[in-house]
């Protein structure tokens, strides 16, 4: 009965239209009432038209189901702690941590380009990747910018910050962070020997 789907789908559409404020639990952003919308109608939508599981119901694998997805797939985030991500302009997010993820020429944003860092690339001689799935990289870099100190010397932008503990799948007991001079506006992070 493909008709009930739609009539479903409409009725949770109308629902979010009408009381955004119950959609907005899942978002956290500037225009959080139209995103709210859009983000109640994305999730109800993939689970009535799709199976229902991590893969299919607008949820990033490996990111977790802690995110709502937007309409640019990037997940807002539906509680506390680090790693989380809030949208604060167009293909910009915010973690918890303060980190500001813009865009990515090579991978499209800069969240992208730090989770590149979750698997080996074999076509990079120097790819250095995180021990931990990539619902925990994101709140791994946070836990390392509120721990870092100095700036690496000559390099104002780039912070090794030792973890105490593995970090790395090759032991690599630190993570790199590299912003923009002076910001929080982070290009990169990856594990690496302190």
């Amino acid at each position: 009965m493909p008709w009930l789907r739609h009539f479903a789908l409409f009725v949770v559409f109308v629902a979010a239209l009408l009381k955004p404020a119950a959609a907005g639990a899942f978002v956290s952003a500037p225009d959080a009432g139209s995103q709210a919308r859009v983000g109640a109608f994305e999730l109800v939508a993939a689970t009535l038209v799709r199976p229902a599981s991590a893969a299919t119901c607008g949820l990033h694998e490996g990111i977790g189901p802690a995110y709502d997805e937007n309409a640019s797939g990037y997940r807002f985030a539906a509680g506390g702690g680090l790693g989380r991500l809030r949208s604060i302009g167009p293909s910009t997010w915010e973690s918890s941590g303060g980190l500001v993820y813009g865009p990515d020429k090579v991978f499209g944003n800069r969240v992208q380009h730090v989770l590149a860092h979750t698997v080996p690339d074999a076509t990079k001689p120097m790819h250095s990747v995180f021990n931990v799935g990539r619902n925990q990289v994101l709140g791994l870099v946070d836990e390392a910018w509120s721990m870092r100190g100095a700036a690496v010397a000559g390099d104002p932008g780039a912070f090794v910050v030792p973890m105490g503990r593995a970090v790395g799948t090759a032991g690599e007991t630190a993570v790199r962070i590299v912003v923009r001079p002076g910001t929080s506006q982070i290009i990169t992070a990856y594990p690496v020997v302190p």
